[in-house]
């Protein structure tokens, strides 16, 4: 919700764009067991999404807050999926 017009915006320039939400945020399925939301387990969501979804081998990649901290470990897990990485809002 709060990417709405960001997104808006990025579309009305020609860019495709997509605010999934994480495991146990939003309307995600929020397993009981702690180690679901491990960083691997969590980019591997991302890469599926990516991937099988999407149907992209490649994108680029923004994280905001948590996110940012997640998006940099996505981007030393799978450097062939995230070409280039936005981190916002962190020290």
């Amino acid at each position: 919700f709060s990417w709405r017009h960001q997104m808006l915006c990025l579309a009305r320039n020609g860019f495709r764009s997509i605010a999934p939400d994480m495991r146990g945020f939003g309307a995600s399925d929020s397993p009981r067991r702690r180690q679901a939301f491990d960083s691997a387990t969590l980019c591997a969501d991302m890469v599926a999404l990516l991937r099988q979804e999407l149907r992209r081998e490649s994108c680029l990649l923004v994280g905001h807050d948590w996110g940012a901290i997640l998006a940099w470990q996505f981007c030393l897990f799978e450097p062939a999926c995230f070409v280039a990485l936005c981190a916002m809002s962190v020290p």
